[in-house]
């Protein structure tokens, strides 16, 4: 319903309007009249109507005196005016009045004239629900926006300052484009997709902590963070923040490379240099955090290149036949340009060394013991083997124990409903991000798997089994309700636990005290 004021110093229109107008069937309801300009305003104040109807002469305050008091009001005003009156009522619309009716008349051509009104507040309240969905619906994505933004800057090469620019003020990150550092992070051993997503919310966690301009994504099995320029000395602190809380939660390692500053258009290339960082893990020990300054010397062997993310990247997922595929097509091109015995074995090592970094620390090390072997082999094609045997053994290896860690997730998860469904505010994204530190969906998704249940039901389900016990011993139903998770509000307990049970909690309670009752 939308509020109507009316204004004019003829009482006798005045009583004639309010008891002739249908303003129900209009959608409206008229909230107050008023015989002045001044006793009109003050109405405004007060009743805030949405819509006023107005005279343009009245005594003190005129009716466009009116309309110019409150130009700055959201109100939609309705001219009443005689012939004579139009040069004032042309002026009102100067002031956005669009609406305006000749004295005398009927109530008819005023019904009509609210229609148009009501039917203009009405498109009106449509438009800002839609812009306010639009805005809301682009703050729930604008994480993820940046997210691709900067993975298309890694991808793509180039980027002008000027689209950073732009790219900066539509999301509001006052991010430096002078001068920023880019850092790749890489989780040692065997992880799943679910830990990357984890260390990407971790490394965001960190980074707003400092106040400092950034932006991170998941990308290539690794975490990408851009962050405007810092003290070295600063930023590895932070990162060893990051570090610790990572292994404290999930028994992981990490080593993380960090570019030289730049400008981000130079983003590609800061992604190649802290990316190659991650190469001098093998020297400088898992888990370092390796920056211009502590890396090796580079060392060029040849122009032959192997992608070792899609290597890696095919290991983790299972794929059995793009792991093979990935090292036949590279032997293959290492047999086509003959390349040098000492070359391919150095090749060698750093394939074998993506290789085992997918495995857990105990196997890692006992394979890098192992490396010694490619000494041992004399022929490409006994590389070649070796190498193929070695991923495949881990690949398998993965599959398994990605089946085997989810399992105990959910029976974690379990444990936990079991110890905590009185928390009123348990749910399943409090539980993926305070608890597990995982994605809110996935989490979802592989309890729905093992388990056969939502987990939103599997939790009500448990509530329910609970309360049925406490009400079977004498307890009061607002003491179940608070005890069983829905705190302050037995009347929602009582409307859930009949829909789950097809009794309220009092009949239940009688049901169970019957000597006929046998609990199913």
């Amino acid at each position: 319903m939308y509020k109507v004021l009316l204004a004019d110093d003829d009482e006798t229109v005045l009583e004639g309007m309010s008891h002739l107008v249908g303003w129900k069937d209009l959608g409206t309801e008229l909230v107050g009249t008023a015989t002045s300009g001044q006793t009109a305003y003050d109405q405004i104040l007060e009743k805030t109507p949405d819509i006023v109807i107005s005279d343009i002469k009245m005594p003190g305050m005129s009716g466009l005196e009116l309309i110019e008091k409150v130009s700055n009001e959201e109100l939609s005003f309705i001219i009443l005016s005689g012939y004579e009156e139009f040069d004032f009522a042309k002026t009102a619309m100067q002031y956005g009045v669009k609406h305006y009716l000749i004295k005398p008349c009927n109530e008819r051509k005023i019904e009509n004239v609210l229609r148009e009104v009501v039917q203009e507040l009405d498109e009106k309240r449509r438009h800002e629900r839609y812009v306010q969905k639009i805005l809301k619906e682009f703050e729930r994505v604008k994480p993820h926006i940046g997210e691709q933004f900067l993975k298309e800057c890694i991808t793509r090469k180039t980027r002008d300052a000027r689209t950073w620019a732009d790219f900066a003020q539509l999301l509001e990150v006052e991010l430096k484009i002078e001068k920023c550092r880019l850092m790749v992070f890489n989780i040692e051993g065997t992880h799943d997709i679910e830990h990357v997503m984890s260390l990407n919310n971790l490394v965001k966690g960190v980074l707003n902590q400092r106040n400092k301009a950034y932006l991170n994504a998941a990308m290539g099995g690794h975490v990408v963070a851009l962050i405007e320029e810092v003290e070295v000395e600063d930023l590895i602190a932070w990162l060893e923040e990051v570090q610790h809380l990572f292994k404290r939660y999930h028994r992981l390692n990490m080593t993380i490379g960090i570019s030289r500053s730049a400008s981000v258009e130079h983003v590609h290339a800061l992604y190649k240099e802290a990316k190659g960082y991650l190469n001098y893990r093998f020297h400088l020990g898992y888990g370092s955090i390796v920056t211009p300054q502590n890396a090796p010397a580079e060392k060029r062997l040849s122009d032959v290149k192997f992608n070792h993310a899609h290597l890696a990247a095919a290991i983790q997922s299972g794929d059995l036949k793009e792991v093979d595929c990935c090292l036949h097509s590279f032997f293959d091109t290492l047999k086509q340009e003959k390349v040098e015995e000492r070359l391919v074995k150095a090749y060698a090592l750093e394939i074998y060394s993506t290789i085992v970094q997918q495995t857990n620390k105990e196997k890692m090390d006992l394979s890098i013991k192992q490396a010694a072997s490619f000494e041992r082999f004399d022929t490409l094609s006994a590389i070649r083997t070796f190498l193929t045997q070695k991923a495949r053994d881990v690949t398998e290896a993965i599959g398994e124990a990605q089946h085997s860690r989810k399992n105990k997730i959910v029976q974690q998860m379990l444990m936990y409903v079991d110890q905590h469904y009185a928390d009123e505010s348990l749910t399943l994204s409090k539980l993926a991000g305070e608890v597990f530190y995982m994605n809110a969906d996935y989490l979802g998704k592989i309890f729905k798997h093992e388990t056969g249940y939502k987990f939103s039901t599997y939790l009500m389900k448990i509530r329910i089994e609970q309360a049925k016990k406490l009400i079977r011993n004498q307890f009061k139903v607002s003491k179940v309700a608070e005890q069983v998770g829905f705190g302050n509000n037995p009347q929602y307990f009582s409307k859930v636990f009949k829909k789950w049970t097809g009794y309220t909690p009092s009949a239940y309670k009688r049901m169970c005290h019957s000597k006929t009752f046998v609990e199913a």
